[in-house]
């Protein structure tokens, strides 16, 4: 891969530059793999430059990078950007699938991190998609919002 591309294309990121991060890190993955930290920042690039299909892929692959490098939390939280990215755009049984791995996920490995926070906002807009708005508001599990 041309590392220029993509470093170009993380100093378009830092910048904010949006739509030239976009075309970097795009042209970068079209060279080969980029690592799931790179990915995350296609998927985010994608998205706020009107990309949905290609942030959403971008999701996927970082959620599947962290795994594999043994990354379980990074994983979660890739998949619930993901999710929210689904539900936003209204494809709320795919973001809903989505939301199910995160939850198994976290709970498989017996995560004690910020992402079991982070889950609280895809879980209450999909109660809200599934016309239960008394549930949207409440934590997904017993004590999963408690002070300490």
């Amino acid at each position: 891969m041309s590392g220029s591309v993509l470093n170009e294309g993380r100093a378009a990121f830092r910048a904010q530059a949006w739509p030239e991060a976009f075309d970097h890190l795009q042209a970068a993955q079209a060279e080969s793999p980029l690592e799931p930290e790179d990915l995350e920042r296609l998927a985010a690039v994608a998205y706020l430059t009107g990309r949905d299909d290609v942030s959403a892929d971008a999701w996927a692959l970082a959620h599947h990078g962290w795994l594999r490098s043994g990354e379980p939390a990074r994983a979660a939280r890739s998949a619930i950007w993901l999710c929210l990215t689904l539900q936003l755009r209204g494809d709320h049984a795919q973001g809903g699938a989505w939301l199910a791995r995160v939850e198994r996920l976290l709970d498989d490995d017996s995560l004690d991190c910020v992402e079991q926070g982070y889950l609280l906002l895809p879980a209450g807009l999909q109660n809200l998609a599934e016309a239960d708005p008394t549930s949207a508001g409440r934590p997904s599990s017993p004590g999963s919002c408690t002070a300490p």
